[in-house]
């Protein structure tokens, strides 16, 4: 099996001959994908990624959230080591660029941040990297693997959804006993439960 760094390095190769509006697209699609199956209405409260050049754009989801009066949240790197989530109020910001040059969410408001209260939650869950058997890898920087295991930590309800490009879905990922799976990936052409 080929290591993390490998596979990283492999599928960001890929990612990269991609065009801006195929990243767009592909973004449009998975929208309409996930809007229509059942846990999109399951869910009051949204915790999205805000993408980078190399990832499926969100863009579409997030306008298809506040369409249809959900609650979003998105991260904010506060630390080396920790992201937390803010409430936005509109799907264009206001943003400020944060660590590794991703849009963040300008606000630090108290009121804004996320909290038990606001769970059960859909989190939508970046990665490099997703296979069938709904294993994932992601940068390497273990953001999502803490935030996550926090939630679990306090006993809170969540339902992972990956959200990838079709290229990102590859035939298996080598996993560490700390990764979790998730419980349905997304891509523009297909659902994975």
């Amino acid at each position: 099996m080929v290591s993390k760094p490998a596979l990283r390095k492999e599928i960001k190769k890929q990612l990269q001959t991609y065009s801006a509006q195929r990243f767009h697209d592909e973004g449009v699609s998975a929208a309409a994908r996930i809007h229509t199956l059942p846990i999109w209405s399951q869910y009051k409260t949204m915790l999205f990624f805000l993408n980078d050049a190399l990832e499926i754009d969100t863009n579409p989801l997030l306008e298809t959230a506040f369409s249809d009066k959900k609650q979003v949240f998105v991260p904010k790197t506060v630390d080396p080591e920790t992201i937390r989530f803010f409430r936005i109020y509109s799907p264009t910001g206001p943003w400020r660029y944060g660590a590794f040059d991703i849009r963040e969410p300008e606000t630090e408001r108290p009121e804004d941040e996320l909290k038990s209260e606001h769970f059960p939650v859909l989190v939508i869950v970046p990665g490099v990297a997703f296979d069938r058997n709904r294993n994932r890898m992601g940068h390497g920087k273990g953001y999502y693997d803490r935030f996550l295991a926090n939630l679990d930590k306090e006993g809170l309800s969540y339902f992972m959804l990956g959200l990838c490009m079709d290229a990102q879905i590859v035939p298996e990922i080598p996993t560490e006993v700390w990764d979790k799976k998730m419980d349905a990936i997304c891509t523009s052409s297909e659902y994975i439960q």
